[in-house]
């Protein structure tokens, strides 16, 4: 009993020698092992510290993110923006609240977003990809058609790029052009295997086909 004093004193003792990057780098430990509200808690400490840690608000708009906190998510990677729109963190805070609004249905602002992180990182294979399907729900198949082409054209082993283009297709009746897409899309192991094989075994079987 008489060490529990002296514990807890030199626990406190580290806790305020811990300075920003010793919060944020254990934000981003706690990340890892999925400790969101630990990371989230670190991550305003960071914050708190300087006010001006573009990283330190877009990791914490991202673990919002995870805890499915979308719109508090989309005031971190706006701040993170605002703070300075040409670092190397703001162009990935685009990307990052793209995906945010895509989850409030804000297909409009994902777009806009994606198309931002694109000006910067114009060979960012997954931006294109997320645009267009963004798009496709924005009723715009030839436009996000053309963004999946990029995206191929950037990586052409990334099934979630193929998937996307063949739901574009079959909804502009490219019935041949989109099942050989989602076909590609299930050999290269696309992120929703299930999924796209439920859409070719919908779409794509012999009886289905118009």
């Amino acid at each position: 009993m008489k060490f529990k004093p002296l514990l807890l004193l030199l626990f406190f003792s580290i806790s305020s020698c811990m300075d920003k990057d010793d919060y944020y780098h254990r934000g981003i430990e706690k990340t890892h092992i999925e400790d969101y509200e630990g990371a989230k808690a670190d991550f305003s400490k960071a914050i708190a510290l300087d006010q001006s840690f573009i990283d330190a608000y877009r990791l914490r708009g991202k673990v919002k993110s995870f805890l499915g906190e979308y719109s508090d998510a989309i005031l971190d990677y706006s701040k993170a923006i605002k703070i300075n729109p040409q670092n190397n963190y703001s162009y990935q805070a685009y990307y990052d609240r793209g995906l945010a609004k895509m989850e409030l249905s804000d297909y409009k602002g994902a777009v806009s977003d994606f198309s931002k992180d694109i000006q910067f990182e114009k060979t960012s294979w997954i931006t294109y990809a997320e645009r267009g399907l963004a798009k496709y729900y924005l009723k715009e198949y030839q436009s996000a058609i053309k963004d999946c082409d990029s995206a191929i054209e950037i990586h052409n082993y990334m099934g979630y790029s193929y998937y996307i283009r063949g739901i574009n297709k079959l909804k502009i009746n490219d019935w041949n052009g989109a099942c050989l897409d989602l076909e590609k899309a299930s050999e290269l192991n696309t992120i929703d295997g299930i999924q796209c094989r439920d859409t070719i075994e919908k779409y794509c079987k012999p009886k289905n086909l118009p």
